[in-house]
């Protein structure tokens, strides 16, 4: 009706779901991302949530739009309520099987022949399961029957399961235990924030050729957005009707007036049009943070905890800004005592105003003789941090289990070890700091001993958990051993079988040392075999690092955000090849010109092919300043930007087309990305990532580089698969194990003390 008299080609706002208005918001676009991800990996089920009108259907019929036919063929259902049966049924149908007086045998005969059919051909089959929440019980498992189809070693089917967040809490009941176990992904679309939600605005409006006409003036979109929250669905409905009111009233420009007067009309109408009541101001979006109160009693040592909610606000990404390197001032004098967080905030004052609210450190009080201590999570470098803030919310999440205590020695200290890391996480900041700053050597390594032992008799912890091979690791995990406070290695038995890479030695005797072990590969418990440690002792749980990068991954930014944000011109990498991710920090290539040298060259080198970003470690850049390296960096297409937050690197992996690194966590994290990865080294404890995933040791070398990078961007290079357990669920796993071996050592213990007390019982007689 209004589209001639503003010059547009089509409705910009209908309601109907449409893929050539898809609007790539932060959320639309990780979600599509996880779609893509499953639609590669060809198995299991991919889980996608979100509130009315958020934009799923929208999102799904993108994807199946981009889909080639020749290699995958699409069904769609949208389910309503079905039966075990009827779901068999539909299923059928939507792959166009006969399904009429069907009995249940024949239609899973059909399918599976069919399935079977599609796979000779190459060719596999995915199902898309539109409002999900509707299914009963019965009819997931049927889904979840059909996946087990497999021709060899091959599924059948995939799933894809779209639905209102109701789907998620069917999920998590008890009796759907083994569909969540083949739930490769699962991600909640929320609503887009203020800015997103005008882009989106102003994106439809181009999309059928609006040219300014009509004029919206800036008091609009605000309006839009409170009254909408940001959700596709009721955009389109408000924006639809303030373009018709317009032209109705002849009007070539759409102000705050006009905007509130359409917003009042809607909610006189039936339902309100979704429209929500104007309030003076938004709340901006919230990480979750977990602060912990003593229990008032406990009673025959059961352990209780009663926790109370707090947030935190997540920074922005619209508004974030990153520091560069020249911005981080080291820390040249550390305190000499450890003390809790909330003691330096009492003495900074109004100096952290300018920093997110934090959680309050919780200190351990003195407890009642046999209640059982807290758990404390040792971290002191970025990587362990990652690691360690699945395994926190885990415990958190147990009633069953004691408050987890964070312990920061203070290793690393640059801006990758902020508040805004732990955000990313959604982990509450450190409970103590040891602040024993970025020094090397033997002096860290004591000063971290000595100042961790009196943190420990403050505490009174009933385990102490560490994770990797780092200084800090192994320098509390002695401590506690020779306290005698059992100790819980994570990532335990991973080894290179290089004395002389780093952490190797000391996660030999971490082994050693822990009282539980818990692996991430099946290989690392063979060499806990081999070298003596008794079975009982280890636990594979899975990988940590997964559980941090799939927990992050619903939030983590584009890469054209992260690279604007840190000074780059996405143009400039977003080419047609891509773009590669560098990163480089391990003592054993940096602290030694020539190999650093040799690495500078490497990857210059490798540069020819595609251009690279290199989020700069300080102590990297530090090291190339020190051996007078800087020039080498202008050989090679490389923009080296400032170390990047745990958001902004998963956004810049999962969009990478090859990774060169020599950590050991950017080796899991690129494997189930499905990111090829050039390993510059020559050993890696983390042999799983080469064996079935995508990572390739190459070393220093540069045709080895050059070759690996080539053949990657030729669409040949090694996607790999996840291994097990790389789930998502590894902490939470853990974390169950941790309990029922706390339950059966305080039993132990209550049975130990009424053995000791009943011969004075029998002298008192």
């Amino acid at each position: 009706m209004y589209e001639s008299f503003y010059g547009l080609s089509a409705s910009p706002f209908q309601l109907n779901p449409d893929p050539a208005f898809y609007f790539g918001s932060r959320g639309h676009s990780s979600a599509y991302s996880y779609l893509k991800f499953g639609v590669y990996q060809g198995e299991g089920f991919i889980v996608v949530t979100g509130e009315i009108g958020a934009g799923k259907t929208t999102l799904v019929r993108t994807l199946l739009s981009e889909l080639d036919s020749n290699e995958v063929v699409a069904a769609q259902l949208v389910s309503t309520q079905l039966d075990g049966n009827d779901l068999l049924r539909s299923v059928a149908a939507a792959f166009g099987l006969p399904v009429k007086s069907a009995t249940k045998a024949e239609l899973l005969s059909t399918i599976e022949a069919f399935l079977t059919l599609l796979v000779t051909r190459s060719r596999r089959a995915l199902l898309v399961v539109d409002e999900a929440q509707n299914l009963s019980p019965e009819a997931l498992e049927e889904l979840r029957m059909l996946s087990n189809f497999q021709l060899g070693s091959k599924p059948l089917l995939q799933s894809f399961l779209i639905g209102q967040p109701e789907l998620r809490d069917m999920l998590r009941a008890p009796s759907m235990e083994q569909l969540r176990q083949r739930v490769l992904a699962s991600y909640h679309l929320g609503p887009m924030d203020e800015t997103e939600t005008r882009a989106y605005i102003e994106h439809r409006l181009h999309k059928v050729g609006w040219r300014g006409d009509p004029m919206i003036d800036e008091a609009v979109y605000p309006l839009i957005y409170s009254h909408t929250r940001g959700l596709p669905r009721k955009i389109n409905l408000l924006c639809n009707r303030m373009l018709l009111s317009a032209f109705l009233a002849e009007r070539h420009q759409i102000g705050a007036a006009d905007t509130l007067a359409v917003i009042e009309e809607l909610r006189g109408e039936i339902g309100g049009g979704g429209i929500t009541p104007a309030i003076e101001t938004t709340p901006p979006p919230v990480s979750r943070v977990t602060q912990t109160t003593p229990a008032a009693a406990r009673s025959e040592g059961a352990v209780r905890k009663e926790r109370t909610t707090a947030t935190t606000p997540r920074v922005s990404s619209t508004t974030r800004t990153t520091p560069r390197v020249a911005d981080v001032v080291p820390i040249e004098k550390r305190a000499a005592i450890p003390k809790p967080l909330a003691v330096h905030e009492a003495q900074q004052g109004e100096a952290n105003d300018h920093l997110p609210r934090r959680q309050r450190a919780k200190r351990a009080l003195p407890k009642p003789e046999g209640e059982i201590g807290p758990i404390v999570c040792v971290i002191g470098t970025r990587s362990e941090v990652i690691k360690m803030a699945p395994l926190v919310r885990a415990i958190d999440a147990r009633p069953d289990l004691p408050n987890a205590m964070l312990v920061h020695t203070g290793q690393h200290s640059e801006y990758a070890m902020s508040e805004q890391l732990f955000a990313d996480l959604d982990l509450h900041v450190p409970d103590y700091d040891l602040e024993v700053g970025d020094v090397l050597g033997a002096t860290q390594f004591g000063d971290i001993m000595r100042r961790f032992e009196p943190a420990l008799d403050e505490l009174r912890p009933s385990l102490v958990v560490v994770v990797g091979g780092s200084e800090s690791a192994l320098a509390c995990g002695l401590v506690a051993a020779k306290r005698a406070i059992p100790l819980a290695h994570l990532e335990a038995g991973l080894r290179s079988f290089d004395r002389r890479s780093a952490g190797e030695l000391n996660r030999e005797l971490l082994d050693r040392a822990a009282t539980l072990l818990y692996t991430t590969e099946h290989d690392a418990g063979g060499n806990l075999a081999r070298e003596g440690i008794p079975s009982d002792r280890v636990m594979f749980g899975g990988s940590p690092t997964i559980d941090a990068l799939l927990h992050a991954r619903a939030h983590a930014m584009a890469p054209d955000e992260v690279l604007r944000s840190a000074g780059v011109e996405p143009t400039a990498l977003l080419n047609a090849r891509g773009y590669g991710v560098i990163t480089l920090h391990s003592p054993a290539i940096i602290d030694n010109r020539e190999t650093l040298a040799g690495a500078i060259k490497a990857v210059c080198a490798a540069s020819a092919l595609l251009p690279f970003v290199w989020p700069m470690h300080p102590r990297t850049r530090a090291r190339i300043d020190q051996f007078g390296l800087r020039d080498a960096l202008g050989e090679g297409r490389l923009a080296v930007v400032a170390p990047q937050g745990y958001l902004e690197m998963v956004g810049l992996l999962g969009g990478a087309a090859v990774v060169l690194t020599d950590s050991g966590g950017i080796q899991e994290e690129c494997t189930v990305l499905s990111v090829p990865c050039m390993s510059l080294r020559g050993t890696t404890e983390r042999p799983i990532t080469v064996e079935v995933g995508s990572n390739t040791l190459v070393g220093l070398d540069q045709e080895a580089l050059q070759r690996a990078v080539k053949v990657a961007l030729d669409g040949h290079g090694k996607k790999g698969r996840i291994p097990e357990h790389w789930d998502g669920h590894a902490c939470e796993r853990i974390a169950g194990h941790l309990a029922n071996w706390l339950a059966r050592r305080q039993a132990k213990g209550a049975r130990a003390n009424e053995a000791a007390l009943n011969p004075l019982r029998s002298n008192r007689r």
